[in-house]
């Protein structure tokens, strides 16, 4: 189930969160005070454009507005309706429109086509992550002969913009079927947890894809080699490594190993949040959506549904 949900950030947002919301979903614990807003930030699909809309907010973008894709810049017509977007900005007292001062696209994952389960549940199998794609997810494709998720075959490589859940599934809000076969040069992208560390054969899995690392030359960002443990959450560019290899089947070698910490917005940061209740329903007060724990209490407000 898809909910989107309202909150304000009374003290920092962390790990469980209570909010009001639409549909529901939002961190920020209810204070009797009115706290300052200090800047909104919004993460949905991109619904329209004429401005970037956003969880129903139109949201102008100026020439001081920083759009970036996986950390690189980009422009607004780079932007595509359906992409999971993260905004910062300011939001007017109408509720309908803003300015954007930064929007953040990231992909969950890129990588080539193992299997396509479209046909059974609804899913692809991208580097050794299950993805799975819904009515909503919108499909992209730089190859005339796709045109359908059932047109996506092995060997293809996708960019795959979605959430990522705590099994490592990635829901797919957006994906770009970039290429009919893999050219040996692409650059690979995997966010997920590691399993199966090995330090002395240098490898690892994030889902079934197995990464090779190399001490001398692979570049760790907020970790360093010693900290490289099981059940930490990475992001891992990487290549093919030997073209002579199958990246169907074989190993990648990762170029740079970053750490992903959770970074909770500040107090007086008000969140709209759009996400997939991971949970089975609510239990004490609390479900999750997507990875943050949301605490609901009689002040919660409900539209188009209720805690039920």
């Amino acid at each position: 189930i898809f909910i989107g949900f309202t909150l304000l950030c009374v003290a920092a947002c962390s790990g469980g969160e209570t909010g009001t919301g639409e549909d529901p979903i939002n961190p920020g614990p209810i204070d009797t005070k009115d706290p300052i807003i200090n800047q909104k930030i919004s993460i949905g699909p991109i619904s329209e454009f004429g401005s970037v809309v956003v969880n129903g907010v139109h949201y102008t973008v100026n020439e001081n507005t920083l759009i970036t894709l996986d950390g690189t810049k980009i422009s607004e017509k780079d932007l595509s309706i359906g992409m999971l977007a993260k905004v910062t900005g300011s939001i007017n007292s109408d509720a309908l429109t803003g300015v954007a001062t930064k929007i953040e696209i990231e992909n969950a994952v890129a990588g080539v086509v193992q299997e396509n389960n479209i046909g059974t549940d609804s899913s692809l199998l991208v580097s050794g992550q299950t993805v799975v794609v819904n009515n909503d997810t919108v499909l992209k494709s730089l190859l005339a002969s796709v045109k359908t998720f059932s047109d996506i075959t092995k060997g293809r490589f996708l960019q795959v913009n979605g959430f990522v859940v705590g099994d490592g599934t990635i829901y797919a809000q957006f994906i770009t079927v970039v290429s009919e076969i893999t050219q040996g040069n692409e650059l690979y992208v995997l966010n997920g947890w590691v399993g199966s560390l090995s330090a002395v054969d240098f490898n690892f899995n994030i889902g079934a894809q197995v990464i090779n690392y190399f001490p001398d030359t692979t570049v760790f960002i907020n970790l360093t080699l010693v900290e490289l443990l099981d059940g930490i959450f990475l992001r891992v560019e990487a290549s093919q490594g030997d073209l002579l290899n199958d990246p169907i089947i074989d190993p990648l070698s990762a170029n740079s190993i970053e750490l992903i910490e959770k970074v909770y917005e500040e107090q007086g940061t008000e969140l709209t949040l759009f996400g997939i209740v991971t949970s089975d329903g609510v239990t004490n007060g609390e479900f999750t959506l997507t990875d943050r724990t949301i605490i609901i209490d009689a002040a919660t407000e409900f539209t188009q549904g209720n805690s039920d």
